[in-house]
């Protein structure tokens, strides 16, 4: 019969077993594309994971040094003794303007469990802070506050605090009025901010009232209230008596934004996790907000290099302490930042990668 069909140029079709063979083969081999593609692809997420871990970390120290590289600068070069505050509050009630203390850390020494103010040496009683939604302390405006709720337990905080550069040169030396600044287009002082005069030996802290352009200057107003953030009607700016930029000469005095970025560990505003939300650094800058700035960041700890004997010639650190165990004899040199980064990876957690610098405070020598 098949030799007939053969005759005839008729061809038979596979056999069932044939088929299925056929079939067993095809469905291995598309299982093993399967299994190659998933595998290419969980590849591919650990090293865009691990490629952004790394870059997470990096970008925190980037930071992080940037405002530590510019703390205590104070314009000309005043020293931090002739510093004078205008405000009604005292240095202490004012964090986010005490410029008379350039570099403020937090260590902490809590249980691993909880964020109370007593959790970290020095306490956090004068940081501005707030619980959940709840009102805020030490703070200049409303809801500002750092969340203590939100903080990651284990980690520090630090503060560095700077005049903001490159500031507005005096056009005309400052008594115990107005102050009167160059305006050469790009003024970016307004009412309610805080602001340091300054010159080669003597600066002051005030509030700007209000800013009365004219030619080529803006008069930087400074009326007087009763809160501790507003101008004292007693409190000259000059702590010696003389005018900014004396002689008929401003020189090299003039007036900038106080500036106070607080950095700190706590949870960001990103997709939950495995129920939970990542990790983040965040950064409080002046007197706003708080703003997240590197999700992945688990981790902040901070060492202070000191110089327990300024006078003797030599400005590096002698030893290295943690915030807590700072004296008031001790002059900060260098600051030594670890971050801890990590984050999700397919279905499991990258481990925590660390990155450290030793940063001069460069301000402070």
């Amino acid at each position: 019969m098949k030799a007939a069909q053969r005759a005839l140029g008729v061809h038979g079709g596979f056999s069932l077993i044939e088929l299925l063979l056929a079939l067993a083969l095809g469905l291995g081999v598309v299982a093993g594309m399967v299994q190659l593609f998933a595998g290419t692809r969980q590849t591919y997420d650990l090293l865009q994971a691990q490629s952004r871990l790394q870059e997470g970390g990096r970008y925190a120290l980037a930071f992080i040094g940037r405002s530590a590289r510019s703390a205590g600068y104070l314009g000309c070069g005043a020293e931090l003794e002739n510093v004078r505050n205008g405000l009604n509050g005292d240095w202490e009630q004012l964090f986010e303007l005490n410029i008379r203390r350039p570099v403020q850390a937090f260590d902490y020494v809590g249980d691993g469990l909880g964020t109370a103010i007593d959790d970290w040496a020095p306490s956090l009683a004068s940081l501005p802070r707030r619980r959940g939604q709840g009102p805020s302390r030490n703070a200049f405006a409303g809801n500002t506050g750092i969340d203590l709720d939100a903080l990651a337990p284990g980690t520090d905080l630090v503060a560095f605090r700077q005049l903001e550069a490159p500031g507005h040169r005096l056009a005309a030396p400052a008594a115990n009025g107005d102050p009167v600044v160059e305006d050469r287009g790009a003024m970016d002082l307004q009412a309610d901010d805080f602001a340091l005069i300054s010159d080669c030996q003597q600066a002051a802290l005030f509030r700007v009232t209000g800013v009365v352009p004219a030619a080529g200057r803006a008069t930087l107003l400074r009326q007087a209230g009763t809160g501790p953030y507003h101008n004292s009607p007693v409190q000259a700016l000059s702590p010696r008596g003389r005018p900014y930029g004396g002689d008929g000469l401003p020189g090299g005095a003039l007036v900038g934004r106080v500036r106070t970025d607080i950095y700190f560990i706590a949870r960001g505003v990103g997709g939950a996790v495995q129920g939970q939300k990542p990790l983040s650094l965040w950064r409080r800058s002046g007197v706003a907000a708080p703003v997240e700035l590197v999700e992945g960041v688990r981790d902040l700890q901070i060492l202070l290099g000191v110089d327990a004997n300024p006078n003797d010639g030599f400005a590096g650190p002698s030893r290295y302490v943690s915030a807590g165990q700072l004296s008031p004899e001790d002059a900060v040199r260098t600051v030594r930042v670890q971050v801890g980064a990590g984050g999700p990876a397919g279905l499991g957690q990258l481990p925590t990668r660390f990155f450290a610098q030793t940063i001069a405070l460069r301000n402070l020598g």
